[in-house]
């Protein structure tokens, strides 16, 4: 899910996490990010990187309206690496002419599956004899990414989960210590004029999301 806003905070579903920032520096000057004055200086952070996830080519346009409107609104100052994860691979071309779109700032695509059957024939038997269970089959041969399982298709239940487990021990994840992740259709409408990843390491954040709560979670959340 995504929200489009209008304010000079990330627009989308944008969240920023970190798993451990001890020892790590501190500025003088720390401020409020809603009420913050300071909308000219941003601050590039080192282990920082900007994440986000597609299915495939088929939503190759929405990735690059988003990274567009994201680079002019705020990565073109502070530069930070960026990692779409795709379910399918996307033609070498396309990824080189969206680099060439973006840089100097470094992005690439990572595959995040083995294959569909790959990743059912992986799962352990009883979580197996449940998703067997959960797509009404005996067996998985005729199964895509577009079937549907319990009224929701495979490739969007395969997004929730990588999101939500995967991606948190992803090896490409590796080398960075706070990510910030913005929804392949959640577009920046404005240049932001206060920068959330310096906010969120200078307060040694540790989740932070955009237009918290929201959505259809909001009543059970409040």
């Amino acid at each position: 899910s995504s929200d489009i806003s209008n304010s000079s905070t990330p627009s989308g579903d944008s969240n920023i996490k970190i798993p451990d920032r001890e020892g790590d520096p501190k500025k003088e000057g720390s401020s409020d990010f809603s009420n913050s004055s300071n909308s000219t200086v941003f601050v590039r952070h080192d282990h920082v990187v900007i994440a986000t996830k597609i299915h495939g080519i088929h939503q190759w346009g929405l990735l690059v309206q988003s990274m567009c409107l994201l680079h002019y609104a705020y990565n073109h100052k502070v530069l930070y690496d960026i990692i779409a994860f795709s379910t399918d691979p996307v033609p070498e071309e396309d990824i080189k002419s969206l680099q060439a779109m973006l840089s100097p700032a470094k992005f690439r695509i990572v595959v995040d599956n083995r294959g569909l059957h790959e990743e059912i024939a992986a799962l352990p038997q009883a979580k197996h004899d449940a998703f067997l269970k959960m797509c009404n089959v005996s067996e998985t041969t005729n199964l895509d990414w577009w079937s549907n399982c319990n009224g929701t298709r495979l490739a969007y239940s395969w997004q929730s989960e990588f999101r939500s487990v995967h991606l948190w021990q992803h090896p490409s994840l590796a080398e960075y210590k706070t990510m910030l992740w913005l929804d392949s259709d959640g577009f920046a409408t404005k240049p932001w004029e206060k920068d959330p990843v310096d906010y969120f390491i200078e307060n040694d954040g540790i989740i932070m999301f955009d237009h918290f709560p929201w959505g259809m979670g909001a009543p059970w959340i409040q």
